[in-house]
């Protein structure tokens, strides 16, 4: 039964790439930032414009605020994935230990 609890170098691994997503989302949020500044200043504030806004501000948003959610739900799953495998880890050296 200890066999199956036991710590993996793969299970590191796969918590170091979460870091690396969450990079990935930031930068996804800083170009939907940058798309919706231009957005707000380059339309203008004719009717078109205004129309234009109706459709694209709110959805933006939302698309910016759920992108922010996944990037602080990623970097916690990951900083949570690395606690438990220091856990693990600990575990695995305690159980060596008795042995």
């Amino acid at each position: 039964m200890a066999d199956m609890l036991r710590s993996s170098q793969d299970l590191a691994k796969a918590f170091t790439k979460f870091e690396d997503l969450s990079k990935l989302f930031e930068k996804i949020e800083n170009e939907v930032r940058f798309i919706n500044e231009n957005n707000k200043t380059c339309v203008g504030d004719d009717e078109i414009g205004r129309n234009y806004h109706k459709q694209v501000d709110r959805p933006t948003k939302n698309l910016s605020e759920l992108l922010t959610a996944m990037d602080t739900f990623i970097l916690s799953a990951g900083f949570r994935g690395k606690q438990t495998q220091q856990v693990m880890d600990a575990a695995d050296q305690n159980a060596a230990d008795v042995a």
